[in-house]
Order: C-alpha cells, then structure tokens, then sequence
C-alpha cells in the first residue's frame, strides 16, 4: 500500500486534517488575499485533504466550480461530508492517472 496514502488515511479518522487546517490556515489565508478573484474561475487543488481550501474558494462569488482531489478515499469521504456548496466536486484518484472530464 502507498505510505503517503496510509498516512493520510489515518489522519482522516484522527482529527488531524482539522489540525492541519487550522496550522495552515494562516499562511494559505495570507496567500489567497494576494489573489484578485475578480473575474469567473474555476479552482483547482491538489491533495486537497477534508476539503477545506475548496469550500473557502467556492464560496467566493466569481468561482465557477472548485474541485478537490485526493488519493486518500478517506480525506475525500470527509470532504464529501463537509461540503457545502454545489459547484464543490472531491474526487479519489492519484494525479498521474487522473482523467479530468469537466470543463
């Protein structure tokens, strides 16, 4: 099995996608007010954990569609449950074989 996938796996059940949530937060907080969203976008984020960067991008009112991936099944089945918004989409799957149908 995928160590990396394991691990966070694991942090899935622990609680600990909120701790990184939380000891991130700032710095990707900082880094998002350096960004104009001025015009329609769609977002993408890569190893996206419980979601919580797609929820805050999709709440945003020029986001067209946020989309989180991960290989962990688990961090994803917490991002599903998490979700808030329609145009949020979480989907498992590994990078090099991730076939993006959406537009």
């Amino acid at each position: 099995m995928d160590e990396t996938k394991k691990l966070f796996d694991e942090w899935a059940v622990t609680g600990r996608a909120e701790e990184m949530e939380k000891g991130h937060g700032v710095t990707v907080n900082k880094f998002l007010d350096s960004i104009s969203f001025d015009k329609p976008f769609s977002f993408l984020d890569v190893g996206c954990g419980n979601g919580w960067i797609v929820r805050k991008i999709a709440q945003l009112p020029n986001c067209k569609k946020a989309v989180g991936i991960d290989k962990s099944k688990k961090m994803i089945s917490v991002a599903i449950s998490k979700q808030i918004y329609k145009k949020e989409k979480y989907t498992c799957t590994n990078l090099e074989s991730w076939n993006y149908a959406g537009k």
